[in-house]
């Protein structure tokens, strides 16, 4: 969900602020997070793992998102094909 943007700045939580810029850091300085194809690889209750994809570059960016309120382990499936290389199925 989105939220309104929150003008006074005496009123931003810094932390999710502090997150947000280094979020928009990481994509201006990442070919394939700002022109790349879009692939969800596993959702869970607290986590969601996605790929951003730039084939043509030969690129591409993992993001493992957890929202729970402490580190957790995630198990997730990278499709060779993501590599290069070929799943041999469909």
């Amino acid at each position: 969900a989105r939220y309104p943007m929150e003008w006074d700045s005496s009123r931003w939580d810094e932390r999710f602020h502090a997150l947000y810029r280094g979020a928009a850091w990481l994509k201006r300085s990442d070919p394939a997070l700002h022109s790349g194809a879009f692939r969800i690889l596993a959702v869970g209750k607290e986590q969601m793992v996605a790929a951003r994809l730039l084939p043509s570059a030969g690129r591409g960016t993992v993001l493992v998102l957890n929202k729970a309120r402490s580190e957790e382990a995630v198990t997730f499936h990278l499709p060779s094909s993501l590599l290069g290389g070929r799943d041999g199925g469909a």
